[in-house]
């Protein structure tokens, strides 16, 4: 017998879950039985984040997901959203300045320096 495997959906959406099972024992009546509750599966390997399945004729269909923000843009390679390039450089940007932000604090002698200036909580630290 040969390999099989199938990839679960959600019946009242046609999306897949992203669960699949294999084996090569792998039969209507084993896949039926280890389902939950009557779940529905399609023959093959499918990506579920850009494939679903037609209900009407249970074919599996390309499928793109809404838009998470408008900060987003579909990569019809990746076949999937992904953060705008000017998005992304803008939070490496920000990521990098808190990194030297936290870097140069913490080879200052930060709570000797409010102490001297009487800023309230100084002398606590």
């Amino acid at each position: 017998m040969s390999h099989r495997v199938i990839s679960i959906y959600d019946k009242a959406t046609g999306l897949l879950t992203g669960r699949t099972a294999s084996g090569t024992e792998l039969t209507d009546e084993l896949a039926d039985k280890h389902l939950r509750d009557g779940e529905p599966y399609v023959d093959g390997l499918h990506d579920h984040l850009s494939k679903r399945v037609n209900l009407k004729t249970a074919e599996v269909e390309d499928h793109q997901p809404p838009q998470p923000s408008a900060d987003h843009e579909w990569n019809a390679d990746m076949r999937g959203w992904r953060l705008r390039a000017d998005v992304a450089e803008r939070e490496a940007r920000r990521r990098a300045a808190l990194a030297e932000i936290a870097r140069l604090e913490a080879s200052q002698h930060r709570p000797l320096r409010e102490a001297v200036l009487g800023l309230p909580g100084a002398s606590s630290r």
